[in-house]
């Protein structure tokens, strides 16, 4: 939930986290398993009723990856419309890699004159290119069918994943994101800032801590050490025992998350950088962004 300012910002007001699993199995079938269905119209609702009861003038519902690749999304529109009353919009893979930008980069106060965001989610990764100054400037964004979830369900035949099972893994990433070519910048002026999802709960996770309230406003940073440590780590890690690590961090995810933080130990290699810059907020705050600027465009 988000308050709109004066300016045209989204200030967060409350925020909650529920994991839908949408893309259960669509890698292999193409089609979205009933069960996912089930939850997201369990989550949709209990959100619906969160908005409401909070006094929201507008509701937001964005679809990624998986409602991407179902086999019929007007059904699935339909579904969530029937099911929820709320408008299903399902984005390109080339918006959710702006809006989550947009989202990551409002709480960033480290200067630069190139920004590569990446946000590993369940299905895809979004990796976008954006120059600095006044106006955000999209550089090159791209949509990558690799995540968490997906390679899990790809690579992996077990928890800890067999040594060939990773080796597949690290292939499979490495052509994925070696298709696309970074545009011409200098090396010096670039800052990597992770959006969300795996690479907030990989930074939780090596702080030992549970909220992100906890880090005080200061600026958390995961270097490219740090998250190959734990990457091998992870690997060698069954189920029960990544959960272990934090049970609240790891609720909803810890099947999937050596996967995901294989994926951007892959990214460290391949963008050459020694830090990440880690940011809350992704997707829906780049959203509310998006909504609270048109708002004040129409003197809202």
């Amino acid at each position: 939930l988000s308050a709109v300012t004066e300016h045209g910002d989204a200030m967060p007001m409350h925020s909650e986290t529920r994991f839908v699993r949408l893309g259960q199995g669509i890698d292999a079938s193409g089609t979205l398993h009933p069960d996912a269905l089930d939850r997201l119209r369990q989550t949709l609702s209990e959100f619906a009723a969160i908005s409401r009861k909070a006094g929201a003038s507008n509701v937001m519902v964005a679809g990624t990856s998986a409602s991407r690749d179902a086999e019929d999304p007007d059904e699935l529109i339909r579904f969530v419309k029937h099911e929820t009353g709320l408008d299903y919009t399902i984005v390109s893979g080339e918006e959710e890699a702006l809006l989550t930008s947009i989202g990551a980069l409002s709480c960033i106060d480290r200067p630069y004159d190139t920004a590569v965001i990446v946000d590993i989610g369940g299905g895809s990764t979004e990796l976008t290119y954006v120059d600095g100054g006044k106006d955000l400037t999209i550089r090159r964004a791209v949509s990558l069918d690799i995540g968490s979830v997906r390679i899990t369900e790809r690579c992996f035949t077990k928890l800890p994943p067999e040594p060939e099972d990773v080796e597949k893994a690290i292939g499979t990433v490495n052509q994925t994101v070696g298709m696309v070519a970074p545009p011409a910048i200098e090396r010096g002026d670039l800052v990597f800032v992770g959006a969300a999802g795996t690479i907030r709960a990989l930074a939780l996770i090596d702080r030992g801590v549970t909220s992100w309230a906890e880090f005080d406003n200061a600026e958390v940073v995961i270097d490219r050490s740090t998250c190959s440590a734990w990457c091998d780590r992870l690997l060698g890690m069954d189920y029960e025992a990544t959960l272990a690590l934090n049970p609240i961090v790891m609720r909803g995810r810890a099947d999937v998350f050596a996967a995901g933080v294989l994926i951007l130990n892959q990214i460290f290699d391949l963008l050459d950088e020694e830090e990440c810059v880690v940011s809350p907020r992704g997707l829906r705050h780049g959203l509310a962004i998006r909504y609270a600027s048109l708002k004040k465009k129409r003197g809202e």
